[in-house]
């Protein structure tokens, strides 16, 4: 597939893609991230309790584990999670690590270098953390406002969006995510910054409000920002995003947001609510 250059950007304001509630769950103290693999399980983050919950997509809770602490399996301030249909990755922010688990929350083991001699590849502080198709871990570094990229043994590859990136370089990132062709969004205040699998800037989408948080699932791309939410459309030459109209609750409310199966899921910081999408 190719993978432009750079992207001519359309923003369509008047059109709208519409919601209809269906059902709510969960019961979280301060929930702070969520995923939906793709074979269909959701994993929630709490970090009022430093907990994750894993559920179906019908709101089953299937299993929770954590608790505040260093030692493996727990965590403080779970900032972010990925997984894929084998694994469950956590951005344990203030432990400096990324921990992995199995699909059904048992512990596989822990990514940490923040004492390494080499600067080039420690990080601290981890904000996000997502896996391409080929197996690649991407870690936003929440201690030297960068990104890096690991291979699946963990040998460091690159690292990049950091302070020699020029008009890519990020300030205040929220959080990251990979779509089927391996490039890389990174949310950065008002704007998103893309970069190919090796880390070259290719175009930033800017906005008008802060960004909370980019999902990805089978290149269904979701934004939330203090104001909106929205939906992108990327084909070979454009990007164009669409607003989408929730109005049963405060978008201010909102943390993150995936499209899956023609559904909306919205994490708020207490529970979950599930909409569908009109045609």
């Amino acid at each position: 597939m190719k993978i432009l250059s750079f992207f001519i950007l359309n923003i369509y304001l008047f059109a709208q893609v519409k919601t209809n509630f269906l059902y709510e769950f969960g019961n979280f103290s301060n929930a702070s991230s969520f995923t939906i693999s793709s074979n269909g399980f959701i994993y929630v983050t709490d970090i009022g309790r430093n907990e994750i919950k894993s559920f179906d997509t019908l709101g089953n809770q299937l299993k929770d584990i954590g608790g505040f602490g260093w030692q493996s399996g727990l965590f403080d301030q779970p900032v972010d999670v990925f997984a894929n249909p084998l694994s469950v990755f956590v951005a344990d922010k203030n432990n400096h690590r990324i921990q992995q688990f199995d699909r059904n929350l048992n512990i596989v083991g822990a990514f940490s270098n923040r004492n390494d001699e080499n600067p080039e590849y420690s990080f601290g502080f981890p904000l996000s953390v997502t896996i391409s198709n080929q197996g690649d871990m991407f870690i936003l570094d929440g201690e030297n406002f960068r990104a890096l990229k690991f291979d699946m043994f963990g040998n460091f590859l690159t690292s990049f969006a950091g302070i020699d990136a020029g008009r890519f370089r990020i300030l205040r990132p929220s959080s990251m995510a990979i779509d089927s062709r391996g490039l890389i969004f990174i949310a950065d205040e008002k704007a998103i910054k893309i970069y190919d699998s090796f880390g070259n800037g290719l175009n930033k989408i800017d906005l008008k409000h802060k960004i909370k948080n980019i999902r990805i699932l089978f290149d269904e791309y979701t934004i939330v920002t203090n104001d909106s939410i929205y939906k992108l459309f990327i084909d070979n030459d454009s990007i164009n995003i669409i607003p989408i109209e929730i109005s049963l609750n405060e978008i201010s409310d909102i943390k993150s947001a995936f499209i899956f199966n023609n559904k909306l899921y919205l994490l708020l910081f207490n529970k979950i609510q599930v909409f569908s999408l009109e045609p």
